[in-house]
């Protein structure tokens, strides 16, 4: 299932359609969270953009998702790209 977020995460990753480079970085903290970035360099989503309404089915089966897993997903943009933060908390259970 976290496959399936970030294949979702990077597909749609530049709703602008502008090119950038993306950057995935995945870690387990000290805590057992899994953390996982997708980080995008192109430009960032449209102005008065609210990931938590807003963004079409990718986006919308990614906060699914996560919510399924009990995980925290956050989308923040700038001028210089969206970067998508996804924590799975992971303490007794294994995660695919």
């Amino acid at each position: 299932m976290i496959s399936e977020i970030i294949i979702n995460a990077i597909k749609h990753a530049h709703p602008s359609g502008v090119t950038g480079r993306l950057t995935v970085r995945c870690v387990r903290r000290t805590d057992g969270q899994l953390v996982i970035e997708v980080k995008d360099d192109g430009v960032g989503l449209p102005e008065g953009f609210d990931p938590a309404s807003d963004g079409g089915l990718g986006l919308r089966l990614v906060q699914l998702l996560s919510r399924q897993l009990n995980a925290t997903c956050r989308f923040d943009s700038t001028a210089l790209g969206l970067d998508f933060r996804l924590e799975v908390p992971t303490r007794g259970r294994r995660v695919h």
